[in-house]
């Protein structure tokens, strides 16, 4: 048997993180410590963008083989 690891994603909690990092760079003291915040805030909208994409092609690869996708976390946000 193997082992399976799912990992739980939501792209509004990744922008949750990125919004509390460009807080923290408003209030830095240094600027390196601001930079450091922005590239984190950076790297979290980058990792958000991602899973929506990662979660849009698991739709599409469930309609391809026609089934629904597995829920492995938060609910996915509404399509517009």
């Amino acid at each position: 048997m193997q082992d399976t690891c799912v990992m739980r994603a939501d792209p509004n909690e990744g922008r949750e993180h990125a919004e509390r990092c460009r807080q923290l760079a408003r209030s830095a003291t240094s600027a390196e410590a601001r930079a450091s915040y922005l590239d984190t805030a950076h790297s979290w909208e980058q990792l958000a963008a991602e899973i929506e994409g990662a979660q849009a092609f698991i739709r599409t690869m469930a309609e391809i083989v026609g089934r629904e996708p597995e829920r492995t976390g938060r609910a996915e946000p509404e399509a517009a």
